[in-house]
């Protein structure tokens, strides 16, 4: 919304539109909604599928829907946008549709058993376990490559068609547009990403029911597809808030020329900004100031200490807060399981089914280290924004 809100002041047209370049995301999301819903529907398989049939039925949905959410995205921005700028918007959104489809792919190559990198895995079991760990780790490494070029990609593409090299704001209209293309789909990916843990439940059900042994192998292929949809979900994740990270830039900027034109109210002065090209320099107003403007006048590039120290520590509190996230499972497991031995050693009948555990004990403790063992990361979190 500021990206629009900045060029309409620079470009009539898109002044009168003001509204409905806020619309058309919002619109376009509503249809992906619903056109999600039919690739729900279109789901079918066979008896006795293997996992890349059950696969290629959960795709078709996802491919099916792409296409209707991209002849919406046409008509949406045909009808909303001004008629010099609505092609190019459109392109956006197409390329968010296929970052997505690709991300998807990418995803079931390096985690679906039915392809080599997992089998690889596999097949390093026959020499111990350190060289299932270590396969393991280069695999997951090595499956980070392709997403971040296609989201890297998307990007820029993104960016151009939309014109961003003419109107920076309209560059970045662009690529939140093609993350709203990508995540149009969310009806069915997100429905893909909860079929895992059914399938997984699905199988412990067959398993506790003493049901035959072909429903166990078959909620087990189920299972095997539910983790490779999971990582699928969580490639549309990543990869659509990759894409909105640059437009949520410019609504920062926005808000510190809004707290600059602020200060210089309350003081009863117009903020100014002394702005340096090498050797050239200028004063400009900070309220009509531009995003290009902006960056040049903090020095937002790869050459400024600064910006690079904010990355390595940026980079550096992730792997921090994962850290203490997992440590604090871990001690709060630790407690559990010494909760439930000494329910097990004070009350023998637990074991019997003749005495009931106290559960309300071990839910405290569940409940005590969450809120506990939170404490930390939170800060971490709030003092690194």
């Amino acid at each position: 919304m500021s990206a629009v809100l900045r060029l309409s002041a620079t470009s009539p047209s898109i002044s009168s539109f003001m509204v409905n370049f806020i619309a058309a995301p919002l619109v376009l999301a509503g249809f992906g909604a619903l056109l999600s819903i039919i690739g729900i529907f279109i789901v079918s398989t066979k008896e006795n599928a293997t996992m890349k049939e059950l696969m290629a039925a959960l795709n078709k949905s996802v491919y099916i829907s792409s296409v209707l959410i991209a002849i919406a995205s046409y008509v949406v921005t045909k009808t909303l946008l001004p008629g010099e700028y609505y092609l190019g918007i459109f392109l956006s959104s197409l390329v968010g549709l296929l970052a997505g489809i690709m991300i998807g792919h990418t995803t079931e190559l390096w985690t679906s058993h039915s392809y080599k990198a997992t089998r690889n895995i596999v097949k390093q079991g026959e020499y111990g376990s350190a060289t299932v760990i270590l396969e393991g780790i280069s695999v997951g490494m090595l499956s980070t490559a392709m997403p971040v070029i296609i989201i890297a990609a998307g990007i820029m593409i993104a960016y151009v068609v939309s014109g961003g090299f003419h109107h920076v704001e309209l560059g970045l209209y662009g690529i939140g547009f093609g993350a709203v293309g990508m995540l149009a789909t969310l009806g069915v990916t997100l429905a893909m990403d909860a079929f895992g843990p059914i399938a997984d439940n699905a199988g412990g059900n067959a398993q506790m029911a003493y049901l035959p042994k072909e429903v166990r192998e078959r909620t087990d292929n189920l299972d095997a597809v539910g983790n490779t949809t999971a990582a699928i979900g969580k490639g549309f994740a990543i990869g659509s808030a990759a894409l909105t990270a640059m437009a949520l830039l410019a609504a920062y900027l926005e808000k510190v020329r809004d707290g600059l034109v602020m200060m210089g109210n309350k003081i009863g002065e117009t903020a100014m900004m002394d702005i340096s090209y090498g050797n050239v320099s200028e004063t400009i107003e900070a309220g009509k100031a531009s995003l290009s403007q902006f960056i040049a006048y903090y020095q937002v590039n790869p050459l400024n200490p600064k910006f690079l120290l904010g990355i390595f520590i940026g980079a550096m509190v992730v792997y921090v807060f994962s850290a203490l996230t997992i440590k604090a499972v871990g001690k709060a497991a630790g407690l559990m399981v010494k909760e439930v031995r000494r329910q097990f050693t004070t009350m023998p009948g637990i074991l019997q089914g003749k005495t009931k555990p106290d559960y309300a004990r071990c839910v405290k403790i569940s409940t005590i280290g969450a809120q506990q063992q939170m404490v930390l990361p939170a800060v971490i979190g709030i003092v690194t924004l």
